[in-house]
């Protein structure tokens, strides 16, 4: 499946699976996909990282990336890639990502998930930026914020 595509179909299955997100359509905002239409809550299955609670309208960026990736020569964890001015936007809106692992199927069911501040994440990417030749790119490994025995079996 195309990124684009793969991105979406991640959206999708966040946002339809938490009642209280909203999508926000690209043609409205290019830095966050959806917004909080209540106060949010850690869970099990959704834990929060570095926050206990995300409030009402508050920007959420979802972001998915497969459990690994080839590299070449090998596999390397999957990675988020951050695009900086979208990142800064966030940041400045006291937004979060909803950062997900997902397996690499069709259906993109989500294996792991956390919720952090923009301003957090922003703090794993200090010395990660970089010009791709279009913009300025962090790519964050998931292994930094999650553990692999978080992967659920799906």
């Amino acid at each position: 499946m195309h990124p684009k595509r793969t991105g979406q179909s991640v959206e999708a299955a966040v946002i339809n699976a938490e009642p209280a997100l909203d999508s926000v359509s690209d043609r409205e905002n290019h830095a966050w996909d959806a917004l909080t239409t209540a106060a949010m809550s850690p869970t099990l299955d959704r834990p929060f990282g570095g926050i206990c609670v995300v409030e009402s309208n508050t920007p959420v960026e979802i972001k998915g990336c497969i459990p690994e990736t080839s590299n070449g020569s090998g596999t390397v964890p999957g990675r988020w890639y951050i695009k900086r001015e979208s990142h800064d936007q966030l940041a400045t809106e006291g937004g979060v990502y909803w950062l997900t692992v997902y397996a690499p199927r069709p259906e993109t069911p989500i294996l792991s998930q956390l919720v952090v501040p923009a301003a957090t994440v922003g703090d794993f990417l200090d010395g990660s930026w970089y010009d791709n030749g279009r913009r300025t790119v962090a790519k964050l490994t998931w292994t930094r914020v999650l553990n692999s025995k978080d992967l659920s079996a799906n």
